[in-house]
C-alpha cells in the first residue's frame, strides 16, 4: 500500500524510524509526487517455530530462549555458565523453522560482550558455513548487516573472546534479531509517522504572496495545520503573511491531525523556515538601524534626520492616550533634557503624533514608528505607544545634541510575550520604594514582568522572613521589613501605567519556615510544611483568600505563583496532589496560575514524578531541567519559561555553582529563550527546543539571596548592581529574539554601555552624569554667597548653610552648619576627594548623610570613622585627627569602600556585626549621601571633589605625590607554601594581583593546624606596610617574619586579634627582608574549617624613606 506526500516539494529522503520495530521508507520523486512506501521489516528469530538454544546456561532465568523474547532487561536475558578469571567459547543458535534469506543478524550483548566472534549459517544443522567474522564486537547493538541473503534455516553465533579484561561473567545477551529483507509488513501511518515526513519540508508562498501553503499528504484521514510560528507579526497561525518591511526569515512547526479520532495526533519536532520577501529592498544611501535596547525587529531607513524644534509638541489624536503622553513627555525630560508640550490637532514639522490604529497583526505590545519631519507612532494599545516612546527617546538619546534622529520605518514587537525577572525578597529585605525604582528600570528595557518572591527560609543561616502583610496570620509577617497591603497594592497599580504586570509568589510547601509561627501547623522539617496534614492547606488557602479575593484584593495581577520547587522527594504522590490541588484552587478564582517545575519525568534524576495526576493549566518555571525534564513538560502540556539557572540565576557572592554576577556577553552568544541546555548538567532533562513552539512563552532572571542572609554586607544597592546586567540580556533576548547575521556580542556591549547607567523616572544605581570623569569640584574660591559653584563644568552647585569663608578655607562651625550637593546620592564607582581641617567632632558628628546612609566621624562613640546603610554598619580603623589638615579620599568600586588618608590606604570598611556561622564578608559598598554634608561637625573645607571611577592605588599615590608607595613589592613574586589544597588554589595566587583567585592549603576539617608561606621578592628591601587579602579560612594568629638570605628569620610583627577580610599591617619599621614568611597557628573561623585561605598579599617600602631599597648585592 502507497501513502504519498504532495504539494510541488521534490524530496529524497532515507528515514530510519526506530520504535520497537525497523521501518523501510523510500520517498521517490514522480512527476512532482513523492510517494512514500511504509512497511516494517519482520524479526523472523521472534517467529512461532524458532528456537534457541545456547552450550550452556547460567541458570533457567538466564537461558538462551531469552534472547529472542523481545525484551531487553538485566532480567531478560542470557548468561552462559562461567568462572570468572577463565575464559571459554560459547555458542548460541537459534533454529528459524523454515528456510530464509539470512540479511541481516542485530546483536544486543549485555557488559559481558564478545570482542571477537563469529556468524554461522547452515539449513542442516550439521554443516555451517561461517558467513561473518568479528574483531570489534561492543557493548550494546551490534548490527551486521552485509551477509550477502545466504539461505539458511539455522543461524549460530560462535563466542571466541570475552571483551571485558577481568575475564568474568562469561558471556551475556539481551536479544538476538535476524532479518530477510524480504520478509516485511505494512505498518498503517500514524500521525507521529507523518509529523516525522514532513519535519524537514517547508512550505511555499502562494501565487498571490498572501499566505503560505502547508505541504499537503495524500490521505483522507489526516490534514495538517501550523503548529507553531516564532513570527505570528509575518506569518500569523492562519497562515496568512503580513508583508515585513524587509525580508524575514520565520520559525514553523505543523500538527498533523487524524481527523477521525482526536488522540492521534503530533507534530514536527524541528523548526522549518520560510523567508518571507520584504516591503522594500535596502539601499546604500538608507541611514542604518538605529542601536537601541532592546534592539529594533524591522527597519527601513530613509535618508536624512528629524529634528525635534524649539516648538514641537506631543501631539494625541485620541484622549485616551494623555497618560501615555504624559508618561513620554517625563521620558524626553529626564532623558533629553526637554520640556516637551501635549497638544491636540493638527500636526506639524519636528512634533510627535500618537495615534491608536487596528495594526492588530501587532499584538497587544506591538507598535509602528514613522520618523520623518514628523515622527508618528501608532499602535492598536496604549502600550505599543509607550513601547514606541521608548524607543524614539532612546534614539534621540544616543544623538549628541539629544533632538535628532534617523529618518525611518520602524515595525516593532516582541519575540516572546513573558520578559520577565524575579528577585528574592524573602531572604532579604528591599524596601517597597527602591523595588519599584527597580521595576521602572526593568520597564525602560520593555520588559513587562516583575516576580515577587516574597518569603523564603535558608536552613544554612537560619533565617526566614514573609514580607507580605497579613490580617489572618499577623504572626508569619516579617519584623525586619514587611510591605503592608495597600502600599504593595498601589505598587502593583503604578507599575501596570509602565507595562510591568507585578506576579507575587508565596512559595510553599517548603520555603515556609515562616508558617511555623501559626498554631496548629505541622512541620515536616525545618522550611517544610507538612502536606500529608489538612490543615497545611487551610493555612495555604485561608492566605491565598486573603489576598486575591475580595472588590480592591491586596494582590490585582492575573497570574499567581504558587511556588512548589525542591521539597522532600521521599513524598511524590503527596507533592503532586498539593499541586494540582492549588493550581486548580487558583484558576477557580480567575487567575493564572505559575509555578516552579519539580515534576521530574524523562532524564530528569530528581523531581516528584508520580501517578497522580496534576493539572497542566498552569505556565511552569523551568529553573532546573534535572528537576523537570524539558521535553516531557513539554509533552504533558504545560507553557514554559525560560528561568534555566544554569543561563539566568544570580546568587550574590556565589553559592552552588551559580555566578555572583552575569557574563551577558558571553550570553548573548551561547543563551536563546528556547535553549533548556546550559553547562549544568547537560543531558540530566535539558534540551534545545524548537525555536517556534508555542508554548514556550519567555524567559526570567533571578536573583537568589541565599548568602545575603548571612549578613555579609550586601546592600540593595549591591543586588541591583547584579541584577541590572540580567535585566539587559533578559530585554534583548525576549523581544529581539535570537541574534541575526552581522549582530555581535561586543555590538551588543556598546549599547549596554550606553543604555544601562540612566533612565528615566528612575535611579536605582544612583547615577550622575557627567561631561568628563569629574563629577563635582569645589574649592573656597568657587564660593558665591550661599552657593558653591561646580567648577567642573557640569553645573552641580552646591548650597551651605551658615558657613564662612576665611583664610581659603569654607568653615562649617555653626550648630547649623552644613552643606547641600543637587543630587540625593552618588552610586559607586566613585572616588571622593577632600582636603580638610577637622576642628572638633562627637559621636553624633556627620560629615555624609541622606535616606541612603551616613558616614560619621565617630561611630558609636568608638573615636574611629565609620557608616551605616541598610543591612549593614561598618568601620575603619583610623582616628581622624583634629586640627590637622589632612586629605581624606574614598574609593568605591563594585565590592568595597576603601578610605585613605594623605594618599595611603587605611583599610577597607569592616563590618560591625560580624557575618554569621562563620561567613566572610563581601561587600563594604556604600553609595555616597550628598543630602547634608558636615552636620554637627566643625571642619575647615579646602577643596572637595568626585569622581565618576574607582581610582587605583597608584593613581591616588601618584595624585598625593606618595612616593615608593605605588610599587607592590611582592606582585608575580615567587611563592613557596606549607601545601595547597588543588590546582585551583596554587601559591602563585597569592601574589598575581587577582583578587578572585586565592591560594588554600590542605585541611581536614575540625583539626588546626600551622601553615607557612614565604615571597621571595627577589631583592631586598626596607618593609613597612604589608597587606593581607583573607578568604573565609583566616588566621586570627599569626606571626609575619622576615629574612635577607632565606635561611635566617626575624619577626617582624606578631599579630593575635586578626578578624579576617583585608589586614593592613603599617608602620612596620623599615624591616630590610628579602623573604617574607607568613606562620599561621591559629584559625579564626570557630568551626575550624577549611585550614588557611588567601586572596593577596601585598607588599610596601615606607613611602616617605629616601632609601628605598638596600642591594642584595651591596
Amino acid at each position: 500500500m502507497m501513502k504519498k506526500l504532495s504539494g510541488g516539494i521534490l524530496v529524497a529522503l532515507v528515514i530510519n524510524m526506530i520504535f520497537s520495530f525497523i521501518f523501510q521508507c523510500t520517498i521517490i520523486a514522480n512527476d512532482g509526487v513523492d510517494e512514500v512506501e511504509n512497511e516494517k521489516l519482520i524479526n523472523i528469530a521472534m517467529n512461532e517455530k524458532a528456537i534457541a538454544t545456547a552450550s550452556s546456561e547460567w541458570n533457567d532465568d538466564k537461558s538462551a530462549s531469552k534472547v529472542r523474547d523481545g525484551i531487553v532487561s538485566k532480567d531478560s536475558r542470557w548468561v552462559s555458565k562461567y568462572e570468572n578469571g577463565v575464559e571459554k567459547p560459547e555458542w548460541v543458535k537459534i533454529d528459524l523453522g523454515d528456510v530464509y534469506s539470512i540479511d541481516e543478524v542485530r546483536i544486543n550483548f549485555e557488559a559481558a560482550y564478545a570482542s571477537e566472534y563469529t556468524i554461522s549459517s547452515s539449513l542442516d544443522d550439521e554443516s555451517y558455513d561461517v558467513i561473518k567474522t568479528v574483531t570489534d564486537g561492543k557493548v550494546g547493538e551490534n548490527i551486521q548487516a552485509d551477509l550477502e541473503s545466504k539461505k539458511a534455516r539455522y543461524v549460530k553465533l560462535d563466542l571466541t573472546k570475552q571483551g571485558r579484561e577481568d575475564k568474568k561473567y562469561g558471556f551475556s545477551i539481551y536479544e538476538i534479531e535476524v532479518y530477510d529483507y524480504s520478509k516485511t509488513e505494512e505498518i498503517p501511518m500514524t500521525a507521529e509517522m507523518w509529523a516525522q515526513q514532513l519535519e524537514s519540508i517547508p512550505p511555499i508562498i502562494s501565487a498571490d504572496g498572501s499566505k503560505i501553503e502547508l505541504p499537503k499528504i495524500d490521505s483522507d484521514i489526516y490534514e495538517v495545520s501550523l503548529f507553531g510560528s516564532d513570527n505570528q507579526q509575518v506569518v500569523a497561525m492562519d497562515g496568512r503573511i503580513i508583508q515585513p518591511l524587509q525580508d524575514m526569515k520565520v520559525n514553523l512547526l505543523y500538527k498533523i491531525q487524524n481527523k477521525k479520532d482526536s488522540t492521534d495526533f503530533a507534530t514536527t519536532s524541528k523548526d522549518v523556515s520560510i523567508v518571507i520577501p520584504g516591503k522594500y529592498k535596502m539601499s546604500e544611501n538608507d541611514n542604518l538601524r538605529p542601536q537601541v535596547i532592546p534592539g529594533i525587529r524591522e527597519w527601513k531607513g530613509y535618508t536624512g534626520n528629524f529634528t525635534l524644534l524649539d516648538d514641537s509638541k506631543i501631539i494625541v489624536t485620541d484622549e485616551s492616550l494623555t497618560e501615555t503622553a504624559t508618561t513620554i513627555q517625563s521620558y524626553f525630560k529626564e532623558m533629553l533634557g526637554i520640556n516637551i508640550a501635549i497638544g491636540n490637532g493638527v500636526s506639524k514639522k519636528g512634533d510627535v503624533v500618537l495615534t491608536l490604529d487596528n495594526a492588530n497583526e501587532l499584538g497587544n505590545e506591538g507598535y509602528y514608528l514613522n520618523i520623518d519631519d514628523i515622527i508618528t507612532i501608532s499602535a492598536p494599545s496604549t502600550k505599543g505607544i509607550l513601547y514606541g516612546g521608548i524607543t524614539v527617546t532612546q534614539i534621540l538619546y544616543q544623538s549628541s545634541n539629544r533632538i535628532t534622529a534617523p529618518k525611518g520605518l520602524v515595525r516593532d514587537y516582541p519575540k516572546y510575550e513573558v520578559r520577565s525577572g524575579m528577585i528574592d525578597v524573602g531572604r532579604v529585605y528591599i524596601p517597597l520604594e527602591y523595588l519599584k525604582e527597580i521595576t521602572m528600570y526593568m520597564s525602560w528595557f520593555k520588559l513587562n514582568e516583575i516576580q515577587v518572591h516574597i518569603n523564603d527560609y535558608w536552613g544554612a543561616s537560619g533565617y526566614t522572613a514573609f514580607r507580605l502583610e497579613s490580617d489572618v496570620y499577623p504572626e508569619i509577617v516579617s519584623k525586619d521589613g514587611y510591605y503592608s497591603k495597600d502600599d504593595y497594592r498601589k505598587y502593583q497599580q503604578d507599575m501596570l501605567k509602565y507595562g510591568v504586570d507585578v506576579i507575587t509568589e508565596i512559595d510553599t510547601p517548603y520555603h515556609a519556615e515562616s508558617f511555623r509561627a501559626i498554631e496548629g501547623v505541622k512541620m515536616l522539617k525545618k522550611g517544610a510544611l507538612d502536606i500529608r496534614d489538612p490543615f497545611s492547606y487551610e493555612v495555604v488557602e485561608n492566605l491565598i483568600d486573603e489576598y486575591l479575593d475580595g472588590p480592591n484584593p491586596a494582590i490585582i495581577s492575573d497570574n499567581f505563583h504558587i511556588g512548589t520547587d525542591e521539597y522532600d522527594q521521599k513524598y511524590p504522590e503527596e507533592m503532586r496532589k498539593w499541586t494540582d490541588h492549588f493550581i486548580n484552587y487558583v484558576n477557580n478564582k480567575g487567575k493564572n496560575s505559575r509555578l516552579w517545575g519539580s515534576l521530574g519525568g524523562g532524564s530528569a534524576s530528581n523531581g516528584f514524578e508520580g501517578t497522580t495526576p496534576v493539572s497542566n493549566e498552569a505556565t511552569m518555571n523551568i529553573w532546573a531541567p534535572y528537576w523537570s525534564d524539558v521535553k516531557e513538560m513539554y509533552k504533558a502540556g504545560y507553557d514554559i519559561i525560560n528561568t534555566c539557572g544554569g543561563w539566568l540565576y544570580i546568587v550574590p557572592a556565589g553559592n552552588a555553582g551559580y555566578p555572583d554576577r552575569l557574563n551577558i556577553q558571553e550570553l548573548y552568544d551561547k543563551f536563546d529563550v528556547n535553549n533548556f541546555e546550559p553547562n549544568r548538567k547537560v543531558g540530566n532533562g535539558s534540551a534545545i527546543m524548537p525555536v517556534a513552539h508555542p508554548q514556550t512563552k519567555g524567559a526570567e532572571f533571578a536573583i537568589w539571596n541565599d548568602n545575603t542572609s548571612f549578613n555579609i554586607g550586601f546592600s540593595e544597592f549591591d543586588l541591583f548592581d547584579r541584577i541590572k546586567d540580567a535585566i539587559l540580556i533578559t530585554s534583548e533576548k525576549t523581544w529581539y529574539g535570537e541574534k541575526t547575521e552581522g549582530q555581535t556580542s561586543e555590538q551588543f556591549m556598546q549599547r549596554v554601555n550606553l543604555y544601562s547607567d540612566k533612565v528615566p523616572l528612575a535611579n536605582p544605581g544612583r547615577y550622575v552624569p557627567s561631561k568628563g570623569t569629574t563629577i563635582v569640584e569645589y574649592d573656597s574660591e568657587s564660593a558665591k554667597k550661599d552657593t558653591l559653584i561646580d567648577i567642573s563644568g557640569n553645573g552641580n552647585d552646591a548650597i551651605i548653610y551658615d558657613a564662612s569663608i576665611k583664610d581659603d578655607f569654607i568653615n562649617f562651625d555653626e550648630k547649623s552648619s552644613y552643606m547641600k550637593l543637587p543630587m540625593q546620592s552618588i552610586g559607586y564607582p566613585y572616588t571622593m576627594s577632600m582636603d580638610l581641617m577637622i576642628n572638633e567632632y562627637d559621636e553624633n558628628s556627620i560629615l555624609f548623610t541622606g535616606k541612603d546612609g551616613t558616614l560619621y566621624a565617630n561611630i558609636d562613640g568608638t573615636g574611629k570613622i565609620g557608616y551605616e546603610r541598610l543591612h549593614g554598619r561598618f568601620i575603619f580603623d583610623y582616628t581622624l585627627p583634629k586640627n590637622k589638615l589632612i586629605n581624606l579620599t574614598l574609593v568605591c568600586d563594585e565590592n568595597d569602600l576603601y578610605l585613605y588618608i594623605d594618599g595611603v590606604l587605611v583599610s577597607n570598611g569592616a563590618l560591625i556585626e560580624k557575618p554569621i556561622k562563620g561567613k566572610e564578608q563581601k561587600s563594604s559598598t556604600f553609595v555616597l549621601p550628598c543630602e547634608e554634608v558636615f552636620k554637627d561637625i566643625n571642619v575647615s573645607l579646602a577643596n572637595f571633589k568626585i569622581y565618576n571611577y574607582a581610582m587605583s592605588k597608584d593613581e591616588i599615590a601618584k595624585l598625593y605625590n606618595v612616593t615608593g608607595y605605588s610599587e607592590n613589592l611582592a606582585l608575580n613574586k615567587e611563592v613557596t607554601v606549607s601545601s595547597y589544597y588543588s590546582e585551583d588554589t596554587l601559591p602563585k595566587n597569592l601574589t598575581d594581583g587577582n583578587d578572585s583567585t586565592r591560594w588554600g592549603s590542605k585541611y581536614k576539617n575540625g583539626v588546626e593546624k600551622p601553615e607557612w608561606v614565604v615571597i621571595d621578592l627577589g631583592d631586598t628591601y626596607l618593609i613597612d606596610e604589608i597587606r593581607i587579602s583573607w578568604e573565609n579560612a583566616y588566621a586570627s594568629g599569626y606571626t609575619i617574619q622576615g629574612s635577607i638570605d632565606g635561611k635566617t628569620y626575624t619577626d617582624i610583627i606578631n599579630v593575635t586579634d586578626g578578624n579576617g577580610s583585608l589586614d593592613v599591617l603599617k608602620e612596620l619599621g623599615d624591616q630590610p627582608a628579602r623573604y617574607l614568611k607568613i606562620d599561621m597557628h591559629t584559625q579564626g573561623r570557630e568551626d575550624k574549617k577549611y585550614g588557611f585561605s588567601i586572596w593577596e598579599v601585598e607588599v610596601y617600602e615606607n613611602p616617605n624613606t629616601q632609601v628605598k631599597r638596600v642591594s642584595s648585592n651591596a
